[in-house]
């Protein structure tokens, strides 16, 4: 990639991530335990989702997503799936269950 601008650099980042995903949406997560700071970033369309439940499913997901307590906890930023982390024990909380379902 040849974009200066680290905001547009960005967008054809995302944007390259939910085609080449086949997703709607992504989002980047601040992994305090390994280094990060920040909000959770959300990017592409979330159709059938209100966005104000959007925005607090999002600051929610800091402390109870599976994916971000196992990165903050055990800081080890290797890329991780979700299937693994169950596996491991770090479960979807009964809430994040059924906003999902």
């Amino acid at each position: 990639m040849h974009e200066t601008n680290p905001l547009i650099g960005r967008q054809i980042l995302n944007d390259a991530l939910l085609r080449s995903l086949r997703a709607y949406a992504g989002s980047r997560v601040p992994l305090p335990g390994v280094g990060g700071s920040g909000t959770i970033g959300l990017f592409g369309e979330y159709p059938a989702i209100d966005p104000e439940q959007l925005k607090m499913a999002a600051e929610q997901a800091l402390t109870d997503h599976p994916l971000i307590a196992y990165h903050n906890t055990i800081a080890d930023p290797a890329v991780m799936t979700l299937e693994r982390v169950g596996e491991l024990g770090w479960r979807l909380s009964e809430e994040a269950a059924d906003i999902i379902e």
